[in-house]
């Protein structure tokens, strides 16, 4: 894939930059957010999110972390993920941002190394698109930081302890490849 040309990146920072919403979001982590109960996205466009389209790889999650993402065609983009531990497949996943009315979808599944699927047979983990902020796209869940060819994301994690469930964020920091 070719670079963005500078014209286009200057033209994604302005809309970054200048993208606010009055959605009704509450933070979860430190750098996610979640939607307040009932609340809906701010309008988006899959063409909002051309910038992703690319192999990214980075550390994270205590290994090496690889995204493939295709370019928008009928109404999605679809997104592959690797993690690879101590020199082997920890698990994959298979994802989709999609059109859901006039606002997106970030859907995804996990599976084992040897593609047994994490979640139920006709279940996935679905993320709704909140808004963009401050240089900042993000998801239930899940924020998107681009910058020129580095991409930070910051995810929430449940993690179950011995005392209770609580919420944790993990960062990926990718560099275009």
């Amino acid at each position: 894939m070719s670079r963005l040309p500078a014209s286009g990146r200057a033209a994604l920072l302005a809309w970054l930059f200048s993208t606010t919403s009055a959605f009704a979001a509450e933070p979860l982590t430190r750098h996610t957010l979640e939607l307040a109960g009932g609340e809906f996205g701010a309008p988006a466009r899959l063409t909002d999110f051309n910038w992703l389209v690319g192999r990214w790889s980075g550390a994270g999650l205590d290994g090496i972390n690889e995204e493939q993402w295709s370019a928008p065609a009928g109404g999605a983009m679809m997104g592959m993920y690797r993690l690879i531990k101590d020199g082997r497949v920890a698990f994959y996943e298979l994802l989709t941002l999609g059109e859901s009315g006039d606002t997106l979808l970030l859907t995804l599944r996990h599976f084992h190394p040897d593609l047994r699927g994490w979640e139920e047979r006709d279940e996935a983990v679905r993320l709704p698109f909140i808004k963009a902020e401050a240089g900042r796209f993000y998801f239930e869940g899940l924020t998107m930081e681009p910058r020129a060819d580095t991409l930070t994301i910051y995810l929430a994690i449940d993690r179950k302890e011995p005392k209770g469930e609580s919420v944790h964020e993990v960062a990926f920091s990718y560099q275009r490849r």
